[in-house]
């Protein structure tokens, strides 16, 4: 959308000011600060949304546990390796 030169300036202006106020904000504020101005509704997706990423990222260093436990067992199931734990 062309915009006439001073609403392009205004338009300039107005993001250049948003992103001064967010440099000086924390995530945490930057995120209360949008919340805050949505409707309720809204507001619990946001929620369901954080919990979904929270859970995702512990699922996924979980996940690399039990990968290396199946890509280890051939070392570690091996009458060798009772004999060195025997004594623990």
């Amino acid at each position: 959308m062309n915009l006439p030169v001073p609403l392009r300036f205004l338009r300039g202006l107005q993001t250049s000011m948003i992103s001064a106020i967010n440099d000086d904000m924390s995530t945490q504020e930057l995120i209360n600060k949008e919340i805050e101005s949505l409707p309720e509704s809204l507001r619990r997706e946001v929620y369901d949304f954080a919990r979904f990423l929270r859970e995702k990222s512990a699922d996924e260093s979980f996940n690399g546990l039990l990968l290396s436990e199946s890509a280890l067992r051939k070392d570690w199931d091996t009458p060798e390796e009772d004999v060195a734990w025997a004594n623990l």
